[in-house]
C-alpha cells in the first residue's frame, strides 16, 4: 500500500482478510482492475515483510498464468506508476522467453 494511491482497499498488513481481494488479479475470467494491480505491486515494493512475500506471491502467480500477456496492454495504459509498468513489462517479456512460439 503506498499513501499517494486512491484507496480502494485498506493496506493489507491491517486488514488481512482483504487479501483474498488482492488475489482478484488473478481472475482472469473478469477485466483486471489496474488499480487492485498497483496496490500489489505496491505491496510488493515497500510492505512489511509478510506483505511483501504474498503480494511477490501474487504477482509469480500472475506472471506464470498463460493468459497475463493479454493485461499488460491494459495496464501500461490505465496505471500512472512506473513500477507496476515495469512488472507488466517483464511478465510480456516473460511470456516472449517461455512461450513465444505457443502463443496463438
Amino acid at each position: 500500500w503506498h499513501p499517494s494511491l486512491p484507496v480502494l482497499l485498506p493496506p493489507p498488513s491491517s486488514e488481512p482478510d482483504h487479501w483474498p481481494l488482492m488475489e482478484g488479479v488473478l481472475n482472469f475470467d473478469a477485466p483486471l482492475d489496474v488499480g487492485l494491480f498497483d496496490q500489489v505491486v505496491c505491496c510488493m515494493n515497500g510492505g512489511i515483510p509478510s506483505d511483501v512475500t504474498k503480494a511477490q506471491r501474487i504477482l509469480t502467480e500472475f506472471m506464470h498464468h498463460e493468459q497475463s500477456w493479454c493485461a499488460v496492454g491494459q495496464i501500461l495504459d490505465s496505471s500512472a506508476r512506473s513500477e507496476t509498468k515495469y512488472v507488466a513489462l517483464t511478465v510480456l517479456q516473460h511470456t516472449i522467453n517461455t512461450r513465444w512460439n505457443l502463443l496463438p
